[in-house]
């Protein structure tokens, strides 16, 4: 089992799945990673209740540095997240929302986005903000290829 600070970059924009398998192991979900930090912080009561249906305000995903996140607008903490998923913060617990999860929304685009952002070499410069438009990034790809950050 890997440390989290041993998580790599990889060659594709990651979800939070990736992330479970980079750290717990080839058959890890982000669900597990979640379980682990409950159990470690003596908070297994809300292993049930995060597995109940997401209710709530809808967070919004973004990508940070080649992966999907999401960012908790009561705490400001932020986690991995996947296409279809959910959001349980892990620094509030989702306290106020009743430690329940909450709904993810993707931008109907995000396969346009992954693939603009997978022109750039390097993965800590694959960023995507929530309205971005797609334009933006084609703009920065070609500044990027000029300066030898992007693929040709």
């Amino acid at each position: 089992m890997k440390s989290q600070s041993s998580y790599s970059y990889g060659s594709t924009i990651d979800y939070a799945d990736d992330l479970a398998k980079e750290i717990l192991g080839r058959n890890a979900v982000y669900e597990d990673m979640l379980i682990r930090k409950l159990k470690s912080i003596g908070k297994e009561e809300l292993i049930r209740i995060m597995k109940m249906k997401p209710i709530g305000k809808k967070i919004y995903a973004h990508i940070s540095q080649s992966r999907w996140i999401a960012c908790c607008d009561y705490c400001n903490g932020a986690g991995a997240v996947n296409l279809g998923g959910y959001f349980f913060c892990t620094t509030c617990l989702n306290f106020k929302n009743n430690n329940r999860s909450r709904p993810i929304v993707f931008p109907e685009n995000y396969k346009d986005i992954e693939t603009e952002l997978m022109r750039r070499k390097f993965p800590k410069d694959r960023d995507w903000l929530i309205g971005e438009p797609i334009e933006n990034l084609i703009i920065e790809n070609i500044k990027f290829t000029s300066e030898g950050l992007c693929h040709e």
